[in-house]
This record gives C-alpha cells, sequence and structure tokens, in this order.
C-alpha cells in the first residue's frame, strides 16, 4: 500500500519496506529524466559552519540511524541520497597509506573523505590542498566513524568541482 501526504507544493510517501523491491523494479523500467547522481537537499557550508556544524552533525546521525535501521535498503538499485554542500575550504589534506584514499580536515571532529580515488584525483587534490583561494563543492553522504572509541563525523565524497574563491579569477 502507498500512502501519500503533503501540502500544496510539498509531497511526501511512505512506502511498506517490503515493496522496496517492487519500487526499485519500477523505477528502473522507466525512463525519467533524472541525472545518475543528484542531490537531496544543498547546503552552504558557511551555513553549516556557522551553525557550529550541529546541521552536519545532525544530518550524520540520521543518515547512520536510517542505514542501521534498514541496512539492506541501499545498494540494491537504490542509491542513498546525496547532501551537496557548496564552497568548503581546503585546508589540510592527508593521502592514506593505500594512496586511494584522501582525507581533509574540516574542523578537529569533521572530515571529508575520498575513498578509492585514481592517482591523478589524488594528485589534483594534493595540488589544490596549497592554494588558500580555492573551494570545493562536494557531493556525497554524511556518515559517522567509530575507531578506537572516538567517534568522528565525516562526509564521504562521491564527487566534487574545485573552484576559486573569488569570483574574478
Amino acid at each position: 500500500m502507498l500512502n501519500k501526504q503533503g501540502h500544496t507544493n510539498a509531497s511526501g510517501i511512505s512506502v511498506s519496506i517490503d515493496n522496496i523491491p517492487k519500487l526499485v523494479e519500477y523505477y528502473n523500467a522507466q525512463e525519467l529524466p533524472l541525472p545518475k547522481a543528484f542531490a537531496l537537499y544543498t547546503y552552504q557550508h558557511k551555513d553549516i559552519a556557522n551553525n557550529d556544524y550541529h546541521l552536519f552533525k545532525s544530518l550524520c546521525t540520521q543518515y547512520d540511524e536510517s542505514f542501521n535501521k534498514y541496512p539492506n535498503i541501499y545498494g540494491k538499485g537504490l542509491d542513498e541520497p546525496n547532501i551537496c554542500i557548496k564552497d568548503v575550504p581546503i585546508t589540510s589534506i592527508e593521502v592514506l597509506k593505500n594512496n586511494h584514499t584522501v582525507k581533509a580536515t574540516i574542523t578537529s571532529n569533521i572530515v571529508l573523505m575520498w575513498l578509492w580515488l585514481t592517482n591523478d584525483k589524488v594528485k589534483e587534490l594534493k595540488e589544490q590542498s596549497h592554494n588558500q583561494d580555492i573551494l570545493l563543492d562536494i557531493l556525497g553522504v554524511p556518515n559517522i566513524n567509530l575507531f578506537n572509541r572516538k567517534k568522528t563525523y565525516q562526509f564521504i565524497v562521491k564527487d566534487y568541482v574545485i573552484k576559486p574563491s573569488s569570483p574574478f579569477e
């Protein structure tokens, strides 16, 4: 059974978890003009930072609870919803031991993570990290990493665009 609700110019649906495979099958059979990766919501980095990252931590918690509650939903034809964060400043970049994972620190307990990057992308990010005038628009998912009893809020970057911070460049 499909339920729907919403106010004017808004809508929402709820679908029984047992019907998710049918919804995915239906969606995959349609020729919809949607891009492969779309952003569920777009945030400005300054708005997240001005809120002392409480909004970002809340997003991480929501994603984590959703994944733990429904661990088998994503990855079977249904992608997890992406978030876009615009104008993220690059600070420190660290290439991890496997040489294909890059970590950038936003705050003392929030990091950006790029997983399984090509050598060219790793080189590009390392070169750009030395330029203080560079900002990123990033697309990905918020995440919580728990390692050695330390909780780190992170953003798993799926795609990014490098742009100058000044509109005159």
